[in-house]
Order: structure tokens, then C-alpha cells, then sequence
């Protein structure tokens, strides 16, 4: 449990201690005295708070022993109540608190986002990339510590187990255009994926999965995409071993800042002039200069990779196209042209 959440109990703990003592105060005077409500309340106000006043009526024996218990009571409350609020005060815990509030407003009208589930090693991965893409983030986990990571990376969070439907809708998966499941298990993935889809038909799904048993499993659920960080990993050192040079290339091409390349998928929007144009036609890699049509996917069509120039586009078709972020920009500034997200 979250420290938010200890000190403001500890707050009403304080309140109502005061209110027990005001109510064994004011009933302890009617019954030993047998006076009125307003003057046994009368006389315990004035006891707790030590101004001194005259009594109200002459005072029995026990009377007067139970003025001076309810005396030393409040002075016992008033003491753990001054403590407890300016450990609220001082230790930042209001400002705390608001910053949650805040959270609660910024995630009730936050929508077309991605969520993140599970802050791990690959979550982590996953979340920077996004992040760097400027898109907008909820990050779900259960460990606090992963939280206050993803929290400090600027991500808003929401703490609790992401198979659980109602942690998915804290994170409003109902308005989010993505999902990315980074669970450690399979059921765990797998159980996120068919939440998600039943409560969002229309949302992107990326699970991750630990073999092909697992990832057919998973396409069944409704995930969109698999993602099996063995197998990739696998691959990728193989590749090392035979085409070590490729490697290299596709790092220093896709990661060095200089270069600055990377892939973007845009889609051709209705009322495109390139529509029914052959891709010669489009003048893509002139108007952009220099950016390249690595791919073509057509509307339930395989993709066409390294596509002819004379393939004819369409309203719908998305292209992968190479790029570096000047040539891409220029790119979307075209109205014909649509990203992705």
C-alpha cells in the first residue's frame, strides 16, 4: 500500500479519536452530573480546549476526575494530531496527493493512446521507443518500483494486475488505440489479450510469447501481432555469426543519431492524387528527397516487398517507406498521406 493512502487514514484515525473523546466527554457529564446535552458539551469543548472558563454546574467528586481524564485525553489527541499533520505537510505528501489527482483527471480524458503491460525489461524498451515517438503512454504494472521508474520517465501509470478487466479500464483500454502485453507468462499475455480484445475490437494487440505454441495461442485470443524475444534474440546472433557486416550496417543505419533512418508505415488517405498512379508516378522519393518505398501492403493482400515501379497504388494501401526524419516530415505534411497512429 502506497504511503498517499497510510498518512490520510492516519488523519481520520486522529479525527475520530478527538470525536470519542467529545462523545465520552459530553455522555460521561450527563450521566455523572445528569445534566442537559448542551451544557455536558459545552463543558467537554471548553476541557479540551484548556481556555480556562468557569464550570458550567458545581462539579462532583467524579465529575471533576473525569474533567481531568478528558483534559489529558485531548492533550494526548491534540499532540498525535498535530504530529500526524505536519508529517502530511512537511513531507511533501499533499503536493503527492494532488499530483494523483491530477493523474485520475489527465487519465479520464486521455484516449487513441497505447498501454504498456508490465514495466520489465522489455516493457522498459518498448516504452522509450514509444515515448520517443511522442506518443501518449499508460504504463500497468504491480511492483511500485517499476511504477516510480515509469513515473519518472514522464509515463503515466496506473498500479495493479493488467489481466484484471477493471485495471484495463483505469487505463481506459476502451479509448486506447494500442496494447502492448509484456508479461513475464504466457496465461498471463494470453488473458490480457482476450480482456482487451472483448472490451476493444478495434484495438491493436502486441503480445509477447515465449514459443510458436504459445504465439498461436495468443493470434487465437486476438492478438494483432506476437512478439517471441527467445526466437528474435536467437536469430539476431546467428545473424552475428554469418553476416556480420549486415549487422553492423543495419545498427549504424537504424540506431547512430547522425543517420538517423528508420522505417515509417504512412497509409494513402481518400481523395490522395496518387491514387490509381503508378508508383514512378507519385514522385514519392523526389517530393520527399530521397525517401524510399521499401514495401506495399494492399488491403488483404500479402506484402509486396521492393515493389515494382509500376505498381499501381490505391486509396488504402499502407507503405513502409525509408527515411530520415527530414524526408519522412516532409512526407506527412502531405495530405494524401495518413500515419499510422
Amino acid at each position: 500500500m502506497r504511503r498517499e493512502v497510510l498518512l490520510p487514514r492516519r488523519i481520520r484515525l486522529a479525527i475520530l479519536a478527538f470525536l470519542f473523546v467529545i462523545v465520552l466527554g459530553s455522555c460521561g457529564y450527563m450521566l455523572i452530573e445528569g445534566w442537559g446535552f448542551f451544557d455536558s458539551l459545552y463543558m467537554t469543548l471548553i476541557s479540551l480546549s484548556t481556555v480556562g472558563f468557569t464550570e458550567v454546574h458545581e462539579l462532583s467528586q467524579a465529575g471533576r476526575t473525569l474533567t481531568m481524564l478528558v483534559i489529558v485525553l485531548g492533550i494526548g489527541v491534540g499532540g498525535y494530531a498535530i504530529g500526524t499533520i505536519s508529517a502530511f505537510l512537511v513531507g511533501g505528501e499533499v503536493q503527492e496527493i494532488m499530483r494523483g489527482h491530477r493523474r485520475i483527471q489527465m487519465l479520464r480524458r486521455i484516449e487513441n493512446h497505447v498501454i504498456i503491460c508490465g514495466y520489465g525489461k522489455i516493457g522498459q524498451q518498448a516504452a522509450q521507443d514509444l515515448g520517443m515517438e511522442k506518443q501518449t503512454l499508460i504504463v500497468i504494472d504491480n511492483d511500485p518500483v517499476a511504477l516510480a521508474l515509469a513515473e519518472e520517465s514522464g509515463f503515466m501509470t496506473v498500479e495493479g494486475d493488467a489481466t484484471d478487466d477493471n485495471v484495463l479500464s483505469k487505463a481506459r483500454v476502451e479509448q486506447a488505440y494500442a496494447i502492448l502485453s509484456a508479461l513475464s507468462g504466457d496465461h498471463a499475455n494470453l488473458v490480457v489479450a482476450l480482456t482487451a480484445r472483448n472490451i476493444n475490437p478495434k484495438i491493436f494487440i502486441v503480445a509477447r510469447g515465449s514459443d510458436e505454441d504459445s504465439e498461436k495461442l495468443l493470434m487465437r485470443a486476438g492478438a494483432n501481432r506476437v512478439v517471441l524475444p527467445y526466437h528474435i534474440g536467437g536469430k539476431r546472433m546467428a545473424s552475428m555469426v554469418l553476416r556480420p557486416d549486415v549487422v553492423d550496417f543495419l545498427d549504424v543505419a537504424f540506431h547512430d543519431e547522425e543517420l538517423s533512418l528508420r522505417l515509417e508505415e504512412l497509409e494513402i488517405a481518400e481523395d490522395c492524387p496518387w491514387d490509381g498512379k503508378k508508383l514512378m508516378e507519385s514522385r514519392i522519393r523526389q517530393e520527399s528527397g530521397g525517401a524510399w518505398v521499401m514495401a506495399i501492403k494492399k488491403p488483404g493482400e500479402k506484402m509486396i516487398v521492393n515493389p515494382d515501379i509500376n505498381t499501381v497504388l490505391e486509396k488504402g494501401d499502407r507503405l513502409v517507406i525509408l527515411g530520415n526524419d527530414e524526408q519522412l516530415g516532409v512526407l506527412k505534411t502531405f495530405s494524401c498521406v495518413k500515419p499510422n497512429l
